[in-house]
This record gives C-alpha cells, sequence and structure tokens, in this order.
C-alpha cells in the first residue's frame, strides 16, 4: 500500500475523532457544543485536536502547537499513520 493509501484514510480518521457529541460530519480542533466551549478538543484518555492525537502513552506528551494549531494536529497524525505503515 502507497502512502497515498493511507493517507486517504486520515478525512474519515479526522471527522470521527474531532466531531464530539455533535451528528454533524465536521472537523473540530476546539470545542464547538461541548463544555468547555472554545477549548482545545479533548478525548479519552488523552486525544487532542482534530485526530485527537494522544502521546501520553507512547512518546511523551501532545506538543502545544499539536493541541492548538489544527496543520500541527494533521502533520502529528500523518507521520502517524506513515510510523504504522512502516
Amino acid at each position: 500500500m502507497s502512502k497515498q493509501g493511507i493517507h486517504k484514510y486520515a478525512w474519515a480518521i479526522a471527522q470521527h475523532e474531532s466531531h464530539g457529541t455533535t451528528s454533524d460530519h465536521v472537523y473540530n480542533q476546539f470545542n464547538a457544543n461541548d463544555p468547555p466551549k472554545e477549548q482545545p478538543n479533548l478525548g479519552p484518555p488523552d486525544g487532542w485536536g482534530i485526530f485527537q492525537i494522544d502521546r501520553s502513552s507512547e512518546d511523551g506528551f501532545t506538543t502545544t502547537k499539536e493541541t492548538y494549531n489544527w496543520k500541527e494536529n494533521t502533520y502529528a497524525a500523518i507521520e502517524k499513520l506513515d510510523e504504522k505503515k512502516r
């Protein structure tokens, strides 16, 4: 499978991981409806942002950039997909 093959699923992963309690297919770096509103999107056990990057049990901690910046969050997710492929 090529990198393109793995990356084509990224949009679906981001949608699933970031929608919160809404049924809409949206991408949320920050909480749209769930309290605390307008804070970085957090899901259990320690997932942050659009892709719910969770490094607490693996590589240390999610960086501030990955938590607050959707591009950095996405780059970290793509890096993780590449790592899984290897």
